[in-house]
């Protein structure tokens, strides 16, 4: 009790060249003051990390983020959220300081190509501790915000990257702090949780921004099911759109839930994971309906942040567990735990399938920087387990960030803002190449569409046809405070014809919401080729002449209601209806156009309504 935590000063040798990994054992006797020892002996491994194509290489070079306009003691942007955009540029903001020279707190765009920042207009509140994710269109949606600690702003707001001009749109019930949005399968979007103030706790009221009314709809029978943190998460919950249909809460509570967004909405329990909370930990959702988490620790009172931990005692985990929302009765089961415990990691899909965890502290308490652990690692999850990585430079903690580039790279951000005890912050960034860079060339992408619908069959155009062993897509994402809101995975079947490849988007979207996704192309060593973006959408997906007449076939959600529309010229300023109104009950509807077949040229669209 009176050490809890023994530090073994080691002098290792860097030889040159890659060498085989060492392991030894620390073994641990006599423990005394009424301590027992729970297990004896636990091995430690040196692994090398000179090999790029085996733990991947980060970039020397530290990108240094700009100084805040406001502060006149240059003190620079943490990028405490970070959103990637269709258009390759990342979307960063810090925190409103406290005081005209402190931090200023506005949204700056990142082209990582070019090196360059430059500003999008400003708010007249603080995007601090919001929720945000990027819209089925490629608009980012930007619930909540920061009032003061604990106590949320009741604003929304939508970027569009294409104008560079924020909208807001009409307030939410009451104030949230930390809340998580997520696209549904119909475009729709689903804002949980964030806390109101601090008495009052989480706001329990789930709503849904409703894209075909432009409009909030309350789920007030989920509210009255909804209970107060510990036992419901207060802050960035790890929400994601499930193959039932439903809303899958995996943490960082104990109790993972659906959540039913239809009518009133409701609330079920689902499975119970190890943990009773899981703070400042991870989740990734790695395959259709498959989610894992990782790290964190329950909540623990620090009255004093100690660097040596004596005043905190919990250790963050290393415990992993993957649930498989395909059964018919999920549960949680644990997986290989990772090689140390993370607290504020952040979980980040690659394109071969593996999930990188890059960032956080190894050490009791809240935010310290002497357990930063610097090295990646990666989780398998055909064989479930971590296999360590090479080391960055920075210490990413607390507000820390990461996400995949279109060119198959990793990017780490941040951490401070508030500074963790015993380190400054970080105004930084830093570009991990995975292992798959270094294996060989690269496939490229020709040219491929920038839009397709649900269960589409589309080309692509690449001079390594031969040689393709997969295609996934990862949707953009959108991150901050460990959980990455948008990510998601597929694997596309596809056929090659010698030119190129045919590949058919997935036709559920319930396990592939629309928007916009990075298509990577594999070849059979594994390495990736750099991304095509492509938006996936409601939309026509086959037109088919029968007589006089065209009968349309459009991908639709159930029970949701859409219209079909033609015009005789693109563009369209005179759009007719085509009958009634559909109330789709599968994943496609087929719709007649009466003598649409005789008329020389038409277009057709579909529009979601309310």
């Amino acid at each position: 009790p009176s050490e809890p935590i023994k530090r073994i000063p080691l002098a290792i040798l860097d030889r040159p060249g890659v060498q085989a990994t060492r392991s030894f054992s620390v073994v641990l006797t006599n423990a005394t003051d009424g301590a027992s020892i729970t297990q004896s002996s636990v091995p430690v491994y040196i692994h090398d990390d000179d090999d790029p194509a085996v733990v991947g290489q980060w970039d020397t070079n530290i990108v240094q983020f700009p100084a805040h306009a406001t502060d006149q003691n240059g003190s620079a942007i943490v990028s405490i959220h970070l959103n990637l955009l269709p258009n390759g540029k990342l979307l960063m903001w810090d925190r409103h300081g406290v005081n005209p020279q402190a931090t200023d707190g506005d949204p700056r765009l990142w082209d990582p190509v070019t090196g360059i920042f430059s500003a999008t207009p400003k708010l007249n509140y603080d995007l601090f501790c919001a929720g945000h994710t990027l819209m089925a269109d490629g608009r980012l949606f930007v619930p909540g915000g920061h009032i003061l600690d604990g106590v949320g702003h009741t604003n929304a707001a939508i970027y569009d990257p294409v104008s560079n001009i924020w909208t807001q749109v009409d307030a939410m019930n009451a104030g949230r702090w930390y809340p998580t949005a997520t696209v549904l399968a119909n475009g729709n979007i689903l804002v949980e949780a964030g806390t109101i103030d601090i008495p009052t706790d989480v706001n329990k009221l789930s709503q849904i921004w409703d894209i075909a009314s432009w409009s909030w709809r309350g789920l007030t029978n989920a509210e009255l099911q909804h209970g107060r943190f510990p036992i419901w998460a207060n802050y960035y919950p790890f929400m994601y759109q499930a193959p039932n249909g439903k809303v899958f809460c995996a943490g960082p509570q104990q109790v993972s839930r659906y959540l039913d967004t239809a009518g009133l909405g409701n609330w079920e329990d689902v499975a119970s994971s190890s943990l009773n909370y899981r703070d400042y930990g991870t989740s990734a959702l790695y395959d259709d309906g498959k989610v894992m988490i990782t790290g964190g620790n329950p909540p623990e009172t620090y009255s004093t942040i100690s660097l040596l931990g004596s005043t905190a005692t919990v250790f963050p985990s290393r415990t992993t567990e993957v649930i498989d929302l395909n059964s018919t009765n999920p549960v949680w089961r644990i997986s290989a735990p990772m090689n140390i415990g993370r607290r504020h990691a952040t979980a980040t899909l690659l394109p071969d399938g593996n999930v990188i965890a890059t960032g956080g502290s190894s050490s009791p308490g809240f935010n310290i920087a002497a357990g930063a652990a610097r090295w990646a690692e990666v989780w398998n999850p055909t064989n479930e387990t971590w296999t360590p990585m090479a080391a960055a430079q920075r210490y990413n903690g607390y507000h820390a960030n990461a996400l995949l580039l279109p060119d198959g790279r990793v990017v780490t951000t941040g951490g401070g803002h508030p500074n963790p005890a015993d380190a400054p912050e970080e105004p930084t960034a830093e570009i991990y190449s995975p292992y798959y860079l270094f294996k060989g060339a690269r496939p490229s992408i020709t040219s491929a569409p920038d839009k397709v619908t649900f269960g589409e069959t589309f080309y692509v155009e690449t001079s390594d046809a031969t040689n393709i062993a997969t295609v996934s897509w990862i949707k953009i994402g959108n991150t901050t405070h460990a959980f990455n809101q948008s990510q998601r995975r597929n694997f596309l079947s596809f056929t090659n014809d010698g030119t190129g490849l045919w590949v058919t988007a997935p036709a559920n979207p319930y396990l592939c919401t629309p928007g916009h996704y990075m298509m990577f192309f594999l070849n059979s060593n594994g390495v990736p080729s750099v991304a095509s973006i492509v938006q996936v959408a409601m939309g026509i997906l086959s037109v088919e002449p029968q007589g006089n007449d065209n009968v349309i076939t459009i991908t639709t959600v159930p029970d949701n209601n859409y219209q079909l529309e033609y015009s005789d010229a693109i563009p369209g300023t005179n759009w007719m209806t085509v009958g009634s109104a559909v109330a789709a009950t599968n994943f496609t509807s087929s719709i007649t156009n009466a003598g649409g077949a005789l008329a020389l040229s038409r277009f057709y669209r579909v529009r979601q309504i309310p």
